[in-house]
């Protein structure tokens, strides 16, 4: 009936509402539909309260979301005051120590599914480690729900023990309120310490789906995806099927079921060559990501995303039969993300990168060696053991000193003379050159009369 409601009656009816400009008007038909969906979901065999929550629900998606709220917030102010005093009226304080064991069980089973199980979906859907845990750890407070529930429960004649209901719901509300706030506080904290236990394949996996989906759930001025009409009409005909699995009895819950393992397996194919696509222009670099085949993490994400919802069907279908099953389910369900996190792990990351190593600080350069310069050292001198004093060396030998006299001139030769000699001096020869002609003979007088 709701569905019904959200797809034919609420389109047309938010046309008309568009056009009204009397904000008293506006009011009125607004509260009439409130009263009016109650009303139908009384007929229907639903509680009132439930009927009005599914139809702001509905009106939530759609342009008047705002122009509503602003206009019904008084009314919902006071009428939620009167709904508390109301609850408050009908707890018994007398049976408050009944509650004990079973507020004990809940509240940790509410945490862990508040804290581990919604910030890990919500990081899924492509937020940050640290937003995703606010929103897990904001969530917590949000236990009003559970009084409406209470109160619609208690109220039913099917239910046994109605009566806990109202107290349960009330020390419930006000524990989870009281645990918010720190849990809020410290949600960073949190993050690290969670990131510290949880095993490097496993958040290598959630770090390649957390950056994949938020190309295409999350808004962006480039859009790397299109979703196509193919993909949400099998998404739309898989939520009427899990319906028809909670819905109908023993023999077709049966069908419904094989019938929703077939439409997975064609979102698993149309997923895939979808995410192929995205999968090329995504940076995977900082995660150590080396293979070259972009299908290798397609189909780990595919497979994921059709695992859950295979999960989610058989939730569905064995919870009515035994509500431990779910547990089982549960369990089977994490082993095998666990060993597709380690397959995507070892067939697509280089072993040596390390997702939680610090930058790399390079080493200063090293300075340059200067050339290998052989030393010699002079011996000591060793004084001689019979004389007291050290015997002088020999002096070098002098070198003649250099005479320019002509073209034909040359240095002379070291001059090793003994000490006597030490004085004197003797020129330098002068080589005689092959080009220069000898010089002619002196002739006496007598040899040339001679020869006249």
């Amino acid at each position: 009936f709701f569905i019904f409601l959200a797809i034919v009656v609420v389109p047309r009816v938010v046309k008309y509402f568009e056009s009204i400009k009397s904000n008293e008007l506006f009011v009125l038909f607004a509260l009439g539909l409130v009263f009016l969906s109650a009303a139908l979901a009384e007929v229907a065999g639903v509680p009132a309260i439930i009927g009005a929550f599914f139809l702001g629900m509905v009106f939530a998606e759609t342009k008047l979301a705002e122009r509503i709220e602003d206009r019904i917030t008084p009314f919902r102010d006071a009428l939620v005051a009167v709904f508390f005093i109301t609850f408050g009226m009908m707890i018994d304080l007398s049976m408050l120590y009944t509650i004990v064991p079973i507020l004990l069980i809940a509240v940790p089973v509410a945490l862990f599914y508040e804290v581990i199980m919604l910030s890990s979906v919500s990081y899924i859907l492509g937020f940050s480690s640290k937003a995703a845990t606010f929103i897990g750890t904001a969530m917590t407070g949000r236990s009003s729900e559970a009084i409406m529930y209470a109160s619609v429960g208690s109220a039913s004649p099917a239910i046994t023990k109605g009566s806990e209901l109202n107290p349960f719901a009330g020390a419930f509300c006000f524990v989870m309120s009281m645990v918010a706030p720190p849990l809020m506080k410290h949600s960073g904290g949190l993050t690290r310490a969670l990131t510290k236990i949880i095993p490097k394949f496993l958040v290598y996996g959630g770090t390649l789906i957390n950056r994949t989906m938020s190309k295409i759930i999350l808004p962006s001025t480039i859009k790397l995806f299109e979703r196509t009409r193919r993909l949400e009409a099998l998404v739309i005909i898989y939520f009427v099927d899990l319906v028809c699995i909670m819905v109908l009895p023993f023999p077709y819950n049966v069908l419904a079921f094989v019938l929703g393992g077939l439409i997975v397996t064609v979102i698993y194919s149309t997923l895939e060559s979808d995410m192929y696509s995205i999968v090329r222009t995504v940076n995977y670099d900082n995660l150590g990501v080396v293979t070259r085949d972009p299908g290798h993490i397609s189909r780990f994400i595919s497979g994921f995303v059709s695992l859950s919802l295979v999960t989610i069907l058989s939730l569905a279908a064995l919870f009515a039969l035994w509500w431990a099953s779910s547990i089982i389910v549960l369990i089977v369900y994490f082993i095998i993300v666990m060993s597709m996190s380690r397959s995507v792990y070892r067939l697509t990351r280089t072993p040596a990168f390390n997702i939680n190593a610090k930058p790399v600080k390079r080493r200063a350069p090293r300075k340059k060696q200067k050339p290998f310069q052989p030393s010699f050292n002079a011996p000591a001198d060793r004084p001689d053991p019979g004389w007291d004093f050290d015997v002088p060396g020999p002096e070098p030998p002098t070198r003649a000193p250099i005479r320019r006299t002509d073209p034909g001139w040359e240095l002379g030769a070291p001059n090793f003379e003994t000490e006597g000699a030490e004085g004197t001096y003797e020129p330098p020869r002068k080589r005689k050159s092959k080009d220069i002609a000898p010089a002619p003979a002196v002739e006496s007088e007598e040899d040339k009369w001679g020869r006249l």
